[in-house]
């Protein structure tokens, strides 16, 4: 046998199967090569869904604790959705108070909740991608702000807790304002409806104008004034001035003395 002859012939046949072998296993495309990589999957953080949350509440709460359950996204990787379940407790930063009636001059207030108490809550978010940041909206699943209250702050210019020091010195004041209220209504008064003549008789007479004109009866017992036996309630009353509201009509009568 030749050896030198059948080497060249080896060496083309291995070369052959080596080629054939390759053909048989392309090379990954550009785009298969790329989806090989896992995908970043962007979920928003239980921080920017506390803050969702906590836009959703009244100035006079803060988040004590918050943390998300469960998350799934029900969108695509393009418009990614995500829905979440959290839980959270909220804790007061100041009292809160329920009205509990008015006399005219002042709100009355009774305690709902005190400072550091604590709320909890349980609700669903749902996060959008837009522009690179997540759009976040909150939803509790109940009430549980509701029963509340709202902070002293919120009741005007002149509320009183039932029960407190500053509703004794109050019902004081007013006790010696009327002590003689029925002899400082005696006299004329122009108001926005006329002009009334109380007389210390008990009887009156109103002029709006040449032909509108009638007389009745007028009274006063404690912080009621009665006008033709219809309460009014006694806002203020001093010897150049009165105010009177009328509960019916929810309106105010505003008088200036005359003589």
């Amino acid at each position: 046998m030749n050896t030198n002859r059948s080497a060249p012939v080896v060496a083309m046949v291995l070369a052959l199967s080596f080629h054939a072998s390759c053909a048989k296993e392309p090379r990954p495309t550009a785009v298969e090569a790329a989806s090989a990589v896992p995908a970043s999957d962007p979920k928003p953080t239980s921080s920017e869904i506390e803050r969702a949350v906590a836009a959703k509440m009244p100035a006079f709460l803060r988040v004590a604790s918050f943390s998300v359950d469960a998350m799934e996204n029900v969108g695509t990787k393009v418009d990614p959705q995500w829905r979440a379940r959290f839980r959270v407790t909220f804790k007061l930063a100041s009292p809160t108070f329920f009205s509990d009636g008015s006399d005219g001059v002042a709100t009355f207030l009774r305690p709902a909740k005190t400072t550091g108490e604590s709320i909890n809550g349980f609700g669903k978010s749902v996060s959008i991608l837009y522009a690179g940041a997540w759009r976040t909206t909150a939803e509790f699943e109940g009430q549980p702000l509701n029963g509340l209250g709202l902070p002293i702050s919120d009741f005007g210019t002149n509320p009183i807790i039932r029960g407190s020091p500053a509703e004794a010195a109050y019902s004081e004041n007013r006790r010696k304002m009327f002590e003689n209220t029925s002899l400082t209504f005696v006299g004329k008064w122009r108001t926005k409806n006329g002009i009334y003549q109380f007389r210390s008789d008990g009887s009156y007479e109103w002029d709006y104008d040449a032909v509108n004109h009638s007389s009745g009866s007028w009274s006063v017992a404690g912080e009621q004034f009665y006008l033709n036996g219809k309460p009014w309630q006694i806002v203020r009353i001093d010897q150049g001035s009165f105010v009177i509201h009328s509960d019916i009509s929810n309106s105010n009568l505003d008088g200036t003395r005359l003589e």
